[in-house]
């Protein structure tokens, strides 16, 4: 699956374009952005500022005024589904433009929106459009032939969502269980369950077993969480469980994804109706407005680019150390741990460790 260019990540009306490289959007979330050769493609409100060894380009947040867009007040939401949403007034405008597809529709979806966005409620939309379908007389939901799987990346990830579907899904009776690398659960257990959170890895194994026909029969519903990922080295994985999928009838896909450059690529491979069942949500759908700012070393030699970096990582530390709290990501734990030893003794030595220290 190919990437696409950072137009195709900010609209139009304000894409300009700057001779220097081509700038990329990647389908990792974490990592938006790449240089290639003698193009590069920025929003025309981008701010580039050079200085000794190094160059920012600033991007400002985009800000629509979320408030002023449709929201659907949990009050207008079918009466035996409101418990669901319990602590929720309303659901915010990305969720409000997705929630009658979701809920009239049986078709294949992918939805594509910024981290933050409230994707995971769009998630329980889809569950409690199949769950009740299967509602008997007396609005009791009959449980028993209908299977739901929710594929999330990591298992910290899976917890986390086991979490927040038990809480919001246990005035209805549903049973929701975690299925990755060291939980394993048995064939009595997965009869029983009726969302199933695992890995992509650990379903593709379960999902290629004859033994457990009786499981994979059942599944109704299958939601894939950062489906982005295809074009990441997990991604055959990630595809082949779709493809699977697709083979089986009666057997809807919902894709939940970061914003994607090849969003229409992505929806012909899971057969999504673009016209119905593709949504796209740029970045003015964040609820906390992102500004973006990209850093690039222009210094030769290797250790001067080392020097600049931690020169650059202190400069902008140290400017919103009083006022913000930070996360700084590096390529492995020993890289992490060396960096918070390095910025310690910067720290020290410019006397602005204090404010590293929380209050007595």
């Amino acid at each position: 699956l190919q990437t696409g260019s950072l137009g195709d990540y900010f609209s139009d009306d304000y894409v300009d374009s700057v001779k220097k490289s081509i700038v990329t959007l990647k389908p990792n979330a974490q990592q938006l952005l790449t240089f290639d050769k003698d193009k590069m493609t920025l929003p025309a409100r981008a701010v580039r500022k050079v200085g000794p060894g190094h160059e920012v380009i600033s991007i400002p947040a985009t800000l629509t005024g979320l408030h002023e867009l449709e929201q659907m007040p949990v009050k207008d939401i079918r009466e035996d589904w409101r418990e669901t949403f319990k602590g929720i007034k309303s659901l915010n405008p990305m969720q409000t433009r997705v929630f009658r597809f979701l809920t009239e529709k049986s078709e294949n979806g992918l939805i594509c929106a910024p981290t933050g966005a409230g994707k995971t409620i769009v998630a329980i939309i889809a569950i409690l459009k199949e769950l009740f379908s299967h509602q008997q007389g007396g609005g009791v939901l009959d449980l028993r032939n209908s299977k739901i799987i929710y594929l999330a990346p990591m298992k910290a990830l899976a917890v986390e969502i086991v979490g927040g579907l038990q809480s919001r899904l246990e005035n209805l009776g549903v049973t929701v269980r975690e299925f990755t690398g060291d939980v394993h659960l048995s064939p009595e257990e997965l009869a029983r369950t009726n969302i199933i959170v695992s890995t992509p890895e650990k379903w593709d194994v379960l999902s290629r077993k004859s033994v457990e026909r009786t499981v994979q029969d059942h599944v109704r519903l299958i939601i894939v969480d950062e489906i982005h990922l295809l074009g990441d080295s997990r991604g055959p994985v990630i595809e082949a469980i779709i493809w699977r999928a697709l083979q089986v009838r009666n057997l809807r896909i919902i894709g939940l994804s970061a914003t994607l450059p090849n969003s229409q690529e992505v929806a012909a491979f899971m057969n999504v109706n673009p016209e119905t069942g593709l949504f796209q949500f740029g970045p003015e759908f964040r609820p906390v407005p992102l500004d973006l700012k990209l850093v690039g070393v222009t210094e030769k030699s290797q250790l001067k680019q080392s020097l600049k970096v931690k020169e650059l990582l202190f400069e902008f530390i140290s400017e919103r150390l009083s006022q913000h709290q930070m996360i700084i990501f590096t390529h492995s734990r020993k890289e992490a741990q060396k960096t918070g030893e390095e910025l310690k003794e910067q720290l020290f030595a410019a006397d602005l460790l204090d404010l590293c220290m929380p209050g007595e």
